[in-house]
């Protein structure tokens, strides 16, 4: 018999618990699926919450931060309407949206009076979590009694500390769909939760119980999301003048980078939609909401060349433009030039590559493919072709010096000097997600993790003050780093933002250009209208 660890938990894969010593461990994503329920103490098993057959499911999409407002409108709550594709068709489900709904307490209280089997609630590490928490005490005031439930990567990454919180019942730790399904018909029947998958709670004697996850949803059989459930007209933002929805159609990513949560949380396994159902959803998308363009959230969408050459054929000539979020360097390194012209020719305007720095050295602690040289030579290649190249960037990371710091601007600079479309994102702040490699190496850096959901709320990956110390630099520093990176090429201009904020980000370039060249921060009055952007909620 397997010993057991904490709260239960089986101990696999080590010499003397009936494994060899040649046995490999499992990884950390399949013991966050695995669950402990087969190895929790047997107890009172009666149900939390009465039955509420009839009861409809409420999900809650909190503010994410200054972008809601730097778009002309916000991107679809996707994650709930993931989580809702299995439910909605058993179950009613309705979507309230602090981004869009101005009386949004309102709605929540009335929709909380009605008895709803539960609510659900998605939000990530940092100030969406203080949002998400506002939220809940409201739906815990007006129903005292109805379970509320949390979803995202934060929760599924800390269900234990996040269950410590008196606003947290349940968690779910992964994929939403399956999670949400089973526990909306367990409430609704009032039974045991313990068969639900992927669901974390604590028992009626306190004790932490989390069930085995159901298996990786097939993407390509899943249901198309609920649109219904949301008016899509307020979730187009203009890119370019042209309506464009989020879309999903892969998840997760093979990579090992050591600072992702997808090593952990997907468990580096990447699934895709067939390229039939990607162009049949586009398709539906421009028919029956006029989108124009479409901006594809996957973790990294070009994976799989043969999927990609078939969805930029299927792509070609619909009269969609539209945009990739994820992609790798090494995956674009590999695309020829007659791919990249069938690429401009279906109407592709923009990658999104996870460059995250230009230190070799860091490139090398973060497990990144591909080097510095690699970078350069790539975007210098594309610079032939109409598309945007949005480079992503991080800093504040453990073991991080100036000089890396400063590597980071230089290869900035290279690439907008050998391609014009060359968009830089402004330099995240580095969060140290739990259970993933380099979490280990902040913590051995002084990193002291947050105990609680309003510890972690303090977080920011922007920079509105909202830094940990991990790197080698003062958290001002990542901070003024941040708005400098935000405001020294053209991306702000490019977004539907109002007049004045196109006008200053045009005024204060050179200026930021000059403090990066420099990295001098030591006097910056400019943070005082910066912050007080940057903190709109």
């Amino acid at each position: 018999m397997a010993a057991e660890g904490p709260r239960g938990l089986p101990v696999l894969g080590r010499p003397g618990n009936g494994a060899t010593p040649r046995s490999r461990a499992p990884s950390a994503g399949s013991l966050l699926r695995a669950g402990n329920v087969t190895a929790a103490p047997a107890g009172d098993r009666a149900p939390r919450w009465p039955a509420r057959p009839g009861g409809h499911v409420v999900l809650f999409q909190p503010r994410v931060g200054y972008m809601d407002h730097m778009r002309s409108k916000p991107a679809l709550p996707l994650s709930l309407l993931h989580a809702a594709a299995l439910t909605w068709e058993r179950h009613p489900v309705v979507v309230i949206d602090q981004r869009v709904h101005a009386d949004w307490r309102a709605r929540l209280v009335r929709e909380m009076r009605a008895q709803p089997l539960c609510l659900g609630i998605t939000c990530y590490t940092g100030p969406m979590i203080a949002r998400a928490l506002e939220a809940a005490a409201v739906a815990r005031a007006a129903s005292p009694d109805t379970p509320i439930l949390w979803g995202g990567v934060h929760v599924g990454l800390l269900p234990e500390q996040s269950l410590a919180h008196p606003l947290v019942d349940l968690v779910a730790r992964g994929e939403g769909e399956a999670t949400l399904g089973a526990l909306a018909d367990a409430l609704a029947a009032g039974s045991d939760l313990a068969a639900v998958p992927g669901l974390s709670y604590l028992d009626r004697d306190g004790r932490y119980v989390a069930t085995p996850a159901a298996p990786y949803l097939d993407v390509t059989a899943a249901p198309e999301i609920p649109y219904h459930l949301v008016d899509v007209a307020d979730y187009m933002p203009l890119y370019e003048g042209r309506r464009s929805l989020y879309m999903e159609s892969s998840r997760g990513c093979p990579y090992a980078c050591t600072y992702c949560y997808n090593v952990y949380f997907n468990d580096r396994r990447w699934r895709a939609q067939s390229p039939e159902r990607v162009v049949e959803r586009v398709r539906f998308a421009k028919e029956r909401f006029g989108v124009e363009d479409v901006y594809f959230t996957d973790d990294d969408f070009f994976i799989d060349a043969k999927r990609s050459r078939a969805i930029v054929a299927g792509l070609r000539g619909l009269g969609v433009s539209w945009q990739v979020q994820g992609s790798d360097i090494v995956c674009i390194s590999k695309m020829d030039d007659a791919f990249l012209a069938e690429l401009a020719e279906s109407g592709f305007r923009r990658f999104t590559i996870g460059i995250e720095t230009g230190s070799q050295r860091m490139r090398d602690v973060m497990k990144k493919a591909g080097d510095v040289e690699l970078v350069v030579a790539t975007l210098a290649r594309l610079a032939r072709y109409p598309f945007i190249v949005f480079g992503s960037f991080i800093a504040n990371t453990p073991g991080e010096t100036r000089a890396d710091v400063r590597a980071s601007i230089e290869l900035m600079q290279r690439l907008h000097a050998v391609n014009p479309n060359f968009r830089n994102s402004p330099v995240y702040h580095y969060a140290p997600f739990p259970g993933t490699p380099m979490f280990d190496d902040a913590r051995r850096a002084g990193f002291v993790p947050p105990g609680s959901l309003e510890g972690w709320s303090a977080f920011s990956y922007e920079g509105n003050g909202g830094a940990y110390r991990v790197g080698g630099e003062p958290p001002e520093f990542y901070e003024r780093l941040y708005v400098a990176t935000l405001f020294n090429d053209r991306k702000v201009e490019e977004y539907t933002v109002p007049w004045p904020v196109r006008l200053a980000a045009r005024v204060y370039r050179p200026i930021a250009q000059k403090r990066l060249e420099h990295l001098y921060f030591g006097f910056m009055p400019e943070m005082l209208l910066a912050r007080r952007v940057l903190k709109r909620t």
